[in-house]
């Protein structure tokens, strides 16, 4: 402080305490770590002390005497701050006396950064003094930057991830409740959080009945290890029942009278199916390889049965392998989901009679994807349709070719699939069949075996008719289902 303020009279000594106060005073000022600036009320730097020097970049010498708003102020708030302190002096009220206010201030470089300030007012001979207190806000404005750059990615990130984070906290003789979870719960498993939070809802009321216990189990486990995972079903609101792995990790504590656990949701229910289907498969193609072994071996036996190789079965038994392998190969390219039906036609003829004869082959219908059973099942009758009529029929070289098609049509309120096979062959021609072929058998059989449809077989005009009935259903069930063999585990 400026030492006329000391002084009573100009040139008037102090007394000797005065002057040890005054000294005092002096020191600690300038020792001060904060910036401290003392104005008049005219606006003229009275005092600024070395922690003010280090942040404005102004000696004292410098500072003293100028107007504070030329010194460290920018130039659009210069003007409210000479109205504010004109204010004062008239009405003894101040809007920032007294308080601690966020502005922006200016060094000397003319450099602006973010300041705290705090003024106090003072008087001394009868004249006002101000005094404020700066403390320079840039590195904790910089840090909040951070952290809200930081926090915005993880929203982004919590938005986007297929996992739902959460906090799990735990008070010592009580159950365990939501202290947070992310928003993205409502987008993956269709639950509001805040009805968590709050507990408005108990997530062990979303848990499947049967997994309960189980959970509970494996939950005070984990409370004891310090993490674990689990995968157990709830019910949504919206989706139904889902599968979710659970992992979690107990947050270390000084006190066992608050525990708290950081963990994941993550929906596996697709995951989980596509396991459940993987099994159905193996199964299933278990069941084929037995079905079609069975065929082969019938052939064979038929073979052996004749005193004679017999070429025409051997032929056929090869024929047939050759099918099979054509749709499994189809299914296994499309990852065994539901393939065209037109698709399995055509390469049918393709693989089995070649080009020439899909150039007599008129196909018509709308494009019907059909399960893997149906698939299977089809793409054997068709290939035995082909192979007889590549030998003996449409497709020979004096045959008229073939139409083929499906649609779907209502009877007695049930949707069906039919399938239409014709051979055309020229006038006077003669087509016969062996209905005791193993051929025409399994023609005639497989359909309502496999698929529980209708199969009509004859001879029109000299050339083979072949119509098939299946329930549409049917014809949409993945693997393994219409029997009733497999039993669909995904969501029981």
């Amino acid at each position: 402080m400026s030492r006329k303020y000391f002084f009573k009279q100009k040139g008037e000594n102090l007394p000797d305490d005065d002057r040890v106060s005054h000294d005092v005073a002096q020191a600690v000022y300038r020792c001060l770590l904060d910036p401290m600036i003392v104005i008049d009320e005219e606006g003229l730097v009275v005092e600024f002390n070395h922690a003010s020097e280090k942040l404005f970049g102004y000696s004292r010498e410098e500072a003293q005497g100028r107007l504070l708003s030329d010194l460290i102020i920018p130039e659009e708030m210069r003007e409210a701050h000479a109205r504010g302190i004109e204010h004062f002096l008239k009405t003894g009220e101040g809007p920032v006396i007294g308080k601690r206010i966020e502005i922006e201030a200016i060094r000397s470089d003319g450099v602006r950064f973010p300041v705290e300030l705090g003024v106090a007012n003072t008087s001394l001979e009868g004249k006002h003094l101000f005094v404020a207190t700066i403390r320079d806000l840039s590195s904790e404005k910089l840090l909040e930057a951070e952290n809200i750059r930081v926090r915005r990615y993880l929203d982004l990130i919590m938005e986007h991830s297929p996992s739902v984070f959460y906090l799990l906290s735990q008070q010592a003789g009580q159950r365990a409740v939501f202290k947070w979870i992310s928003p993205n719960i409502m987008k993956i498993l269709s639950i509001d959080p805040d009805d968590l939070m709050l507990q408005k809802t108990s997530f062990n009321s979303l848990i499947h009945e049967d997994d309960r216990d189980r959970v509970q189990a494996v939950q005070e486990e984990i409370w004891e290890s310090g993490d674990g995972s689990q995968e157990y079903r709830v019910t949504t609101p919206d989706l139904g029942l889902r599968w979710i792995r659970d992992s979690q990790r107990i947050l270390g504590h000084e006190s066992d009278e608050m525990r708290e656990i950081v963990g994941t949701f993550q929906d596996i229910t697709e995951s989980r199916a596509g396991e459940e289907r993987e099994r159905t498969l193996r199964r299933e193609l278990d069941h084929r390889v037995k079905n079609n072994l069975q065929i082969i071996l019938g052939v064979c036996d038929k073979a052996a049965e004749s005193d004679v190789l017999d070429k025409d079965s051997m032929v056929g038994l090869a024929a047939r392998i050759r099918s099979m392998s054509l749709v499994h190969q189809l299914l296994a390219d499309g990852g065994w989901r539901p393939i065209d039906l037109g698709q399995v036609i055509r390469q049918g003829v393709l693989g089995l009679a070649g080009e020439s004869a899909w150039s007599k082959v008129q196909m018509h219908g709308d494009q019907l994807f059909v399960g893997v059973d149906a698939a299977m099942t089809l793409g054997s009758v068709i290939n035995e349709l082909i192979t007889n009529a590549s030998k003996y029929g449409g497709l020979t070289p004096e045959g008229l070719g073939v139409d083929t098609s499906w649609d779907i049509e209502i009877l007695n309120g049930m949707s069906f699939m039919k399938l239409y096979w014709l051979e055309k062959m020229p006038e006077g021609f003669e087509v016969s069949f062996d209905r005791r072929s193993f051929g025409i058998q399994l023609i005639e059989s497989m359909i309502p075996y496999e698929l529980d449809g209708e199969v009509d077989l004859e001879i029109i005009d000299g050339g083979v008719s072949f119509q098939a009935t299946i329930p549409l259903e049917n014809c949409m069930i993945d693997i393994g289902r219409v029997r009733g063999q497999i039993r669909d585990e995904e969501t029981h």
